[in-house]
């Protein structure tokens, strides 16, 4: 039943939502355009259309491309970094990619992934368009190996160091299409399959790995 703000939403954010539509290729929309106001209409439009339907995809949500602003100074050799993100506007989800598909294809792949997390514990996607309030994960269950979990930074995500948390994946570490060639490296290093941990959390892979490897390798 659509009240009277998704009406709202609907007609004026109509035109410029489709406006704003990503189109197939490596465009982007420009940065900015009049400050913030036309993701905020592009929210609105998303949110108001939503009410037409309840198995939210994540076509149905606001989804911008942008280019990053990178230096040699801040982050090292270009060629080396994703080059672009994509995120779901009013929501900290991102994707990136070394173009602007790409990026759009890594947050895909991460929506489907919070979302099938949501459901198998009970919890609802938020609205498209809806401000999702960001929240700080914990870090209990990485607490509980912290020499592993530094070893495990240092020898598989290849990193002097990075705040990892028990909602950390693998895919928050990488911009490819699977992870199978961390599975490999995992394995490779301590002798331990996990590659049926879909989800790639590193909590979980960290645990596997205490409980079944002796790490003597």
């Amino acid at each position: 039943m659509l009240n009277r703000f998704s009406i709202f939403s609907i007609v004026s954010g109509l035109f410029l939502g489709l406006y704003m539509r990503h189109k197939a290729g490596d465009k982007v929309f420009p940065t900015v355009w009049f400050g913030r106001l036309p993701n905020r209409f592009y929210a609105w439009w998303k949110r108001g259309v939503s009410h037409l339907k309840s198995d939210w995809t994540i076509n149905d949500y606001p989804v911008r491309a942008r280019k990053q602003n990178l230096t040699e100074y801040d982050v090292g050799r270009l060629e080396n970094q994703p080059g672009y993100y994509a995120y779901i506007v009013n929501w900290s989800l991102t994707g990136f990619g070394t173009s602007p598909s790409d990026a759009r294809a890594a947050l895909a792949t991460k929506f489907e992934e919070v979302k099938r997390s949501r459901l198998q514990d009970g919890l609802d996607l938020p609205r498209p368009g809806q401000q999702v309030p960001i929240v700080f994960a914990s870090n209990e269950l990485m607490d509980n190996y912290p020499e592993l979990a530094d070893d495990f930074i240092s020898r598989v995500l290849g990193l002097d160091w990075a705040f990892v948390s028990d909602e950390s994946t693998l895919w928050d570490f990488h911009t490819e299409q699977s992870n199978n060639a961390l599975f490999k490296k995992i394995e490779e290093i301590y002798g331990v399959d996990v590659s049926d941990v879909e989800s790639g959390n590193i909590s979980r892979i960290i645990a596997r790995i205490a409980t079944t490897s002796d790490r003597t390798q």
